[in-house]
């Protein structure tokens, strides 16, 4: 066998290195496109049209809708509200459903309780709790707010007060409202401005409310995480110590619905703030199915915290309290490990800055195709952005509510801005992992043509509805 080698001039492989650092170079700089959460890459080949992007382990975009199970056509800019269950985890859920079937005694006096025991594990430490023992699973933010809400009102006299901002959930106001006329303490709310400039408005609606509510009567303070209208990231760990240098004995609650996946929580070095009670939703951003959401309490803040069923089971502790609640189904609650298992096929890191990315990508967009305003900088949204829509005039944004969920096969989250002297109206849009870019143009585009429309509907002046 004779080999032939062949030989190089310096100057051949001079430019054999220069080529191959380039493509290098190129290689590395794709890499760091994608994992840069404020960049989408150019589409792949993997979506059709708009944008995409390929990380080491999955690409984003219109190729994860195959993923989920939305009907032919139908873009989900509204994932914020429901969430959407991927089909490996709907599957896990059947197959949890089966074996309850299957065994019925063995089910609800065994098997689900291992199940359980187990999401609760990786749930506490995804969360970052000390221990699984603070963490119980509740089937939504709701139902874990009401549990701390009622066990606290024992407290509470005539003349406490317990905190909300402006920006509170619906949930947190009304039960508030029913436990205040119940037990008679007061209820106090704090209006937040928007649009925000960062996080120091948060800061000064803390201060006010240090100023507005004697210290020794503020006994509760009620916080989300992430706002649902407007879609903010709350700095509820330095408001929690802002609040408790003054008020040490402050229950802080945080809800948490829109939290989990779509930011990091520890729930840990949020005790170390003075924070004792957190709750967050799995079905809206985890992946997990609707009905799965967990309840953290710390330790020394457990006692008196109930399930707001109370089973034959009794309360043991705090965890078994919560642990069985009755004959229900549990599969929902058992399948949040399926959605883990879909989150670290596609990389969790990687779906975070991925989702972020593209909601700031959207919320540029738009405030230029439509000359508004985003009511935040991008550093205070996460999966979330809020448009000014380029109109003051009720009929035509309920024109374009109807239009998009009666024409255009989508949901527009449509709200007003409180506390402003002119209508604002704004849109609350939600990016994904099967959305692109080009979703959100489309949106912008089809906001501009319902505008173009000659006349205003048929019809009298409507409350603007809305259920985020």
């Amino acid at each position: 066998m004779t080999v032939i080698v062949r030989r190089f001039s310096v100057g051949q492989w001079a430019a054999f290195y220069f080529f191959l650092l380039i493509f290098v170079a190129t290689a590395m700089e794709e890499a760091q496109d994608c994992n840069d959460k404020s960049s989408i890459q150019e589409n792949t080949g993997d979506g059709p049209g708009g944008r995409t992007c390929a990380t080491g382990k999955a690409s984003f975009g219109h190729v994860r809708r195959e993923d989920f199970s939305f009907a032919p056509g139908y873009v989900n800019i509204n994932h914020g509200s429901f969430g959407a269950t991927p089909k490996s985890v709907a599957e896990a859920q059947r197959g949890h459903t089966a074996n309850m079937e299957a065994r019925p005694d063995a089910w609800f006096r065994t098997d689900y309780k291992v199940v359980v025991n187990d999401v609760r594990s990786k749930l506490a430490t995804y969360v970052g709790a000390d221990d699984a023992e603070e963490l119980v699973l509740v089937e939504n933010a709701s139902s874990g707010v009401n549990a701390v809400l009622r066990a606290l009102q024992y407290s509470l006299g005539k003349d406490d007060v317990v905190a909300v901002l402006s920006t509170a959930y619906a949930m947190v106001s009304n039960t508030l409202d029913y436990l205040s006329k119940e037990k008679g303490f007061k209820v106090v709310t704090v209006d937040v401005p928007f649009p925000v400039s960062g996080e120091e408005d948060f800061f000064a609606v803390a201060a006010k409310l240090l100023e507005d509510v004697p210290v020794e009567r503020l006994k509760v303070f009620v916080v989300s995480h992430i706002t649902s209208v407007p879609a903010i990231i709350v700095p509820i760990r330095e408001m929690a110590i802002i609040l408790k240098a003054r008020a040490p004995a402050l229950h802080i609650i945080v809800d948490g619905a829109h939290a989990l996946g779509q930011i990091p929580i520890n729930v840990s070095n949020l005790e170390s703030a003075g924070i004792d009670y957190y709750v967050a939703n799995g079905h809206k951003w985890l992946y997990s199915p609707k009905g799965s959401a967990f309840l953290w309490v710390s330790k020394k803040a457990q006692t008196g915290i109930v399930p707001t069923v109370v089973s034959s089971e009794g309360l043991r502790s705090f965890a078994d309290g919560f642990l069985y609640t009755g004959t229900r189904d549990y599969t929902a609650f058992c399948s949040i490990g399926a959605a883990f298992d879909y989150r670290n096929t596609l990389g969790d890191p990687e779906i975070r800055a991925y989702i972020h990315g593209l909601a700031a990508a959207a919320g540029r967009l738009l405030q230029s195709m439509w000359q508004t305003r985003t009511v935040a900088p991008d550093r205070m949204i996460g999966n979330m952005v809020d448009v000014e829509l380029p109109t003051r005039d009720s009929e035509k944004v309920a024109e374009i509510r109807d239009a998009f969920l009666n024409e255009f096969n989508m949901y527009l989250v449509v709200y007003q801005l409180s506390g402003s002297e002119l209508p604002q109206y704004w849109t609350r849009l939600s990016a994904q992992i099967y959305l692109e870019l080009s979703d959100f143009e489309n949106v912008g585009n089809r906001v501009l043509e319902v505008l173009a429309r000659p006349g205003k509907p048929n019809r009298s002046s409507e409350e603007i509805i809305l259920k985020p």
